[in-house]
């Protein structure tokens, strides 16, 4: 029935949702979220990021895992290390390449990657309670015991997922979900803005062909250019070049800061290049990856958590209100199948075709 859906709206506004609102939606919906959640693993840009990293509480566990870009096991090792981190917030994750962060990884005796190793108040040895290096069988197997045991000693909840429904609950839905402004304004306009520290801007002046702001395109003489349409067309015709001759000569072009022009063509030209300039750039180019990956993840959790709660939210029936027995046999008609269910492809069209 329409009067039990949105589809009887007959205009949808859009505005931000407030706190009150989730966690009202979220005890509706009887949405079961574990207090605290796992992060995704931080990528540390050098030895001393990677220092700083785990020495900012002596008291806290951290897993390091040590990697190289080129070492397919440390790609296998990836999502395993996510799927672990996601599911344990008790315990912060940190990844490394051995090729930054040489120093710390020599000292805390890394001699095959990947290399996982279980630290508390330091990157020290003496600190180590747990140490994995290689990936042979029995890998994540391994790490997800220690870790489970380490957590719950920690007064975490291991790998369990738990079910409390408390107002911490819906905070940390919020907390997710949540967008000012500005946010969604950059979403929509500069979805990568983060990265801008990578790149830089370099003005191109283009070939216009010999059009610009002077150029003449005067057939006002020839009779068929003497109504007022065709004045009209040729003002707009004169802006239009003006316009593009202006604009050509302000377009940009983006590069990578920690790339030069000197090196790429060095390198084009098979000529030996600066070792530090190279190394700088090998590091950078690590630095990238490794925040592209982390904003990947970041987005497929939050697209996940939305989508789950706004398809919920769309086939949500409050059998509280009025008409309990019709709504009733809504959802059992529904579950046997003779009433469909709202799905984000519908709903997220719906959004876009509202004006």
């Amino acid at each position: 029935r329409p009067e039990l859906s949105d589809l009887a709206c007959q205009q949808r506004s859009l505005r931000a949702v407030e706190e009150a609102e989730i966690a009202a939606l979220a005890a509706a919906l009887e949405q079961r979220r574990r207090a605290m959640r796992g992060q995704p693993p931080v990528d540390a840009e050098d030895g001393d990021q990677l220092e700083k990293l785990v020495g900012s509480d002596p008291t806290a566990l951290c897993v390091v895992a040590f990697h190289a870009r080129w070492c397919h096991q440390c790609r296998a090792m990836s999502p395993v290390l996510l799927g672990i981190a996601l599911q344990t917030p008790v315990i912060k994750f940190l990844r490394a390449t051995t090729s930054s962060s040489d120093r710390v990884a020599s000292r805390l005796g890394v001699t095959k990657i990947p290399a996982v190793i279980f630290l508390r108040g330091g990157c020290e040895k003496e600190n180590i309670l747990f140490e994995r290096h290689g990936w042979e069988a029995g890998f994540e197997q391994e790490i997800r015991g220690k870790v489970e045991a380490l957590s719950e000693h920690d007064g975490g909840s291991g790998l369990k997922a738990g079910a409390s429904g408390s107002k911490s609950d819906t905070r940390d839905l919020h907390r997710l979900l949540a967008a000012e402004a500005v946010e969604v304004k950059e979403l929509m306009t500069e979805p990568l803005a983060c990265l801008d520290r990578f790149v830089v801007f370099q003005a191109k002046e283009a070939d216009t062909g010999g059009l610009g702001p002077d150029f003449n395109l005067n057939v006002s003489g020839h009779e068929s250019a003497r109504t007022a349409v065709a004045h009209s067309m040729l003002e707009r015709m004169h802006e239009d070049v003006k316009y593009y001759a202006a604009s050509a000569k302000q377009q940009t072009v983006c590069k990578l800061a920690f790339l030069s022009d000197a090196v790429v063509e060095r390198g084009v030209a098979g000529e030996a290049s600066n070792g530090d300039e190279l190394s700088r750039a090998a590091h950078s180019t690590d630095d990238l990856i490794g925040s592209l990956e982390a904003l990947r993840d970041s987005d497929a959790l939050a697209v996940k958590e939305a989508l789950t709660l706004l398809t919920e939210a769309a086939n949500h029936v409050d059998l509280e209100a009025p008409g309990a027995v019709e709504r009733t046999c809504f959802l059992l008609r529904r579950r046997s199948g003779e009433k469909a269910q709202a799905w984000p492809e519908l709903l997220l069209g719906s959004v876009l075709s509202t004006r």
